[in-house]
């Protein structure tokens, strides 16, 4: 889960979930923007051989290009360094 607060001083929160928890994370928090860990590569990364811890790294370093506003922090738009 990731938030960040706007130039206009409203926060925003991003959830990545699979598609098994969507419905009850929409339910707990409706005000979140779901991102669905398929779009943002998980298969393709999990196909690729790299390990789960990896895997989760690369995915909560990965933003999603219509989810994270360009006014975010440089935290929320860029990866982290390896």
């Amino acid at each position: 889960m990731t938030t960040s607060r706007s130039s206009s001083g409203e926060d925003t929160t991003w959830i990545q979930a699979s598609r098994l928890e969507a419905d009850r994370l929409a339910a707990c928090r409706p005000d979140a923007t779901l991102l669905d860990v398929h779009e943002l590569g998980f298969k393709e990364l999990s196909e690729s051989g790299i390990s789960r811890a990896q895997l989760e790294l690369e995915l909560a370093a990965t933003p999603h290009s219509n989810a994270v506003p360009q006014d975010a922090p440089i935290s929320a738009r860029q990866p982290a360094a390896e």
